[in-house]
């Protein structure tokens, strides 16, 4: 126990050095965490912890080295400087209050009046120092300068402290509610360090004639335990920055699911335009066109029934092809609301949309390792996949389907291999020939918009291969 009293007896300054270095680090960590567009409530009170790491940094380091000056600097200065540091160290304790305060209001509105409550406590504390002045016994500056301290700590940082680490344990209602859960244990770290601190900082005061300071205070704690009091507040501190600086990661994760909001929007937008211009360009001009041989029909009848029979037979097999084609777009805009899916899944929910495994034998292997991939990447994927699959329905005549999805470090592959009665002869999507089917022709211009690579291979009765290569940076596939 004498050990290790002495060894902090002698390295005491090291000590209070390390304690106010770790309050600093923190407040700049804060300062430089970018969360303008946050919508959380300690967003908006963070600052003000900043500012309390920060002062009361530069007040400890104060207290190292201010008593360095007193050998090089007159007895005038060395006081100012003590008075500069007291007024310091009152402000950070002052701006604990503040953000306690600040993230309580912000968190229960009908608090708001409690924003009054740090100016008045600053001016609790200035009177308190006034009349330690005029009505205390004084030996010299040395007391007016400690008591100053004791009642800054009385009066800011045991309640600052107490207040603000209940309001940062009141934020996992709201850290729950944006779907951020894993962030408790942080927030549990970072209220109970924090009123700890307030127990050690503003309770154990240095050692005086005021308040609690005779019966409590840092000289009796050291010799009961042999552990300055700067050594559990450095304790407590070091939980706080570490649990803050983690929860600060919750604004890179929020400002990341925002970005993907807007990908998702995006690409909703952009893919109800296309069906949009579709359903102009498709739907409404075939159902203008049949409104005309219909009235082409009407004049038959008299005239020409069994004519006008058979236009209305062609008529009834076009309103199926349409209502159809209707169903597709429906299929397709549902597909555009998935937005929280994985690959895999979409994949799945496309072949029970299809009912592919009353038709074949579906085979899929997901050797996907790669980055997360965009919203619009995967909707174009799967509506790729969905026009390979449908020309296996329609045309191969085949009884087994594999869908292989792996990638390497520049692009990702999907394969669509089946065994149906292929083609006369290989098919090159690039070269444009006579006789590519319209689904093709969708896959070539969807690939093409993700600056990708797609190629068929078929022989006749051995099936056919569809390559599609998509690069993941972004880049053209070479």
């Amino acid at each position: 126990m004498q050990t290790i009293y002495d060894f902090f007896y002698f390295n005491k300054t090291i000590v209070i050095f390390s304690y106010a270095f770790i309050f600093f680090l923190m407040g700049i960590g804060i300062l430089l965490k970018n969360r303008q567009h946050s919508r959380f409530s300690l967003a908006k009170s963070l600052h003000l912890l900043a500012l309390f790491g920060i002062l009361h940094a530069l007040a400890d380091w104060g207290h190292v080295f201010i008593p360095i000056q007193q050998v090089y600097s007159s007895e005038q200065t060395y006081l100012i400087l003590r008075v500069i540091r007291i007024i310091v160290n009152a402000l950070s304790f002052m701006f604990i209050v503040q953000f306690g305060v600040s993230l309580w209001t912000n968190t229960k509105e009908r608090w708001y009046k409690l924003k009054y409550l740090p100016a008045i406590m600053f001016v609790l504390w200035l009177f308190f120092i006034i009349a330690s002045i005029l009505y205390f016994d004084l030996k010299n500056n040395l007391d007016w300068i400690r008591i100053s301290d004791i009642w800054s700590r009385y009066l800011m940082a045991f309640p600052g402290s107490i207040l603000s680490g209940y309001a940062i344990l009141l934020q996992k209602k709201e850290f729950n509610k944006f779907g951020f859960p894993k962030f408790f244990r942080a927030l549990e770290f970072a209220g109970i360090s924090m009123i700890v601190y307030g127990f050690s900082a503003g309770l154990v005061v240095p050692p005086g004639s005021v308040g609690l300071s005779r019966v409590i205070n840092s000289d009796l704690f050291f010799q009961i335990t042999g552990l300055p009091i700067e050594v559990i507040r450095g304790f407590t501190g070091l939980i706080l920055s570490v649990s803050v600086l983690a929860i600060l990661q919750v604004f890179d994760k929020e400002y990341i699911n925002r970005i993907q909001e807007i990908e998702k929007d995006k690409a909703r937008f952009e893919e109800r335009n296309r069906l949009a211009q579709d359903l102009h360009d498709d739907i409404i001009q075939s159902l203008y066109a049949s409104n005309l041989e219909l009235e082409v029909v009407k004049h038959l009848i008299d005239k020409n029934p069994k004519t006008a029979s058979e236009k209305l037979s062609l008529l009834l097999k076009k309103r199926n092809k349409i209502i159809n084609q209707i169903r597709e777009y429906i299929g397709e805009l549902k597909r555009v609301n998935q937005v929280n899916l994985s690959l895999q899944k979409r994949m799945e929910n496309l072949l029970d949309e299809l009912d592919i495994y009353e038709r074949l034998n579906v085979k899929i292997e997901d050797h996907y390792e790669g980055k997360q991939l965009s919203l619009t990447t995967m909707y174009h994927l799967i509506l790729i996949l969905k026009e390979a699959i449908s020309n296996v329905v329609k045309h191969a005549e085949a009884q087994n389907l594999t869908i292989k999805v792996s990638n390497n470090d520049k692009c990702l592959l999907l394969v669509v291999l089946d065994d149906g009665i292929g083609f006369s002869k290989n098919l090159d999507i690039d070269n444009n020939q006579t006789g590519l089917r319209q689904g093709l022709q969708n896959m070539k211009e969807r690939v093409k918009m993700l600056n990708g690579l797609i190629q068929i291979k078929s022989r006749k009765d051995e099936g056919t291969k569809i390559m599609v290569r998509i690069p993941l940076n972004g880049g053209l596939y070479d």
